[in-house]
């Protein structure tokens, strides 16, 4: 998850600089060093939680809508779910759920914010993978 809060950043803020602290032993962490995300900048701008990614263009709100909610904002945060995704259930898998996201995870009554956090999780799968992961 915290792969897709970098991606998504990178993709909609490609100069922010975005670092990832992360546990080094795990092995789902690996890409942050091929993509230069780790490190320890001398002052954070911003800090956000994994289950945040940008899925809109900024317009300088830093506040995070709900995945549940209609509101569009630039950053929507899935922590309490996101269609039949439950970020508790799958915190401590060693899998990630960007594969197919929509069609495993998608309702017919998603929110437009659902629907963009499962998109965002889609087109990032195949970046992810291609490290090695």
């Amino acid at each position: 998850m915290a792969f897709a809060a970098w991606y998504s950043f990178r993709k909609f803020l490609p100069d922010c600089k975005v670092f990832v602290e992360v546990d080094l032993v795990h092995p789902l962490f690996r890409w942050a060093s091929v993509f230069g995300a780790l490190g320890r900048p001398p002052r954070a701008d911003f800090r956000f939680h994994p289950a945040v990614v940008a899925v809109r263009d900024f317009e300088g709100d830093w506040s995070a809508a709900s995945a549940k909610s209609e509101d569009q904002k630039f950053l929507v945060d899935y922590s309490g779910g996101c269609g039949n995704f439950v970020a508790d259930e799958w915190i401590n898998r060693n899998q990630v759920p960007f594969h197919r996201a929509t069609k495993r995870f998608g309702t017919l009554d998603m929110t437009v914010n659902e629907v963009a956090v499962l998109r965002a999780w889609e087109k990032c799968n195949d970046l992810y993978r291609s490290v090695g992961v």
